[in-house]
């Protein structure tokens, strides 16, 4: 990375601080929520040395190179720190989940969920018959599914 020396090996962030940072985050790059992302020390690992979760935050593979070309300034990653995308009311990532068939299986957490669908949903989670999380398919063109929020 920029900033480091040639052979300068840096370790790898422990497994908990990610896990930490990534529910910080709302799970994808604090400015456009993207769930393909980096983990970006703030300050620059070459500066600290240090891998404390409150340095560290997600951006995408593009908001990573507009931050190393210039065009994203450190005081605009700061204030999308401050309020992470998919953490903003209304939003949880900007981006569909897709997949094609009926058969679906997926799991948060521990609890894994899998059956088929020939309607346009389902309940996944109910509770005293209260559907506390549920999917929707929407139907769109080349019969691909795609779950939305």
């Amino acid at each position: 990375m920029a900033g480091e020396s040639a052979g300068e090996s840096r370790p790898p962030i422990p497994e908990e601080t990610k896990r930490q940072i990534r529910q910080r985050c709302g799970f994808g790059c604090v400015l456009c929520g993207w769930p393909l992302y980096v983990y970006h020390h703030v300050l620059g690992y070459a500066i600290t040395k240090d891998h404390s979760a409150d340095e560290i935050t997600l951006l995408c593979d593009d908001q990573h190179r507009e931050f190393h070309t210039g065009f994203l300034t450190s005081e605009q990653i700061a204030e999308a720190v401050g309020a992470p995308y998919n953490m903003q009311p209304g939003n949880a990532g900007k981006f569909a989940l897709r997949f094609q068939g009926t058969v679906f299986n997926f799991a948060i957490g521990n609890t894994k969920v899998s059956g088929r669908s020939y309607f346009n949903g389902f309940h996944a989670l109910v509770i005293d018959m209260q559907s506390l999380l549920s999917v929707r398919f929407e139907v769109e063109p080349f019969s691909s599914h795609h779950v939305r929020n």
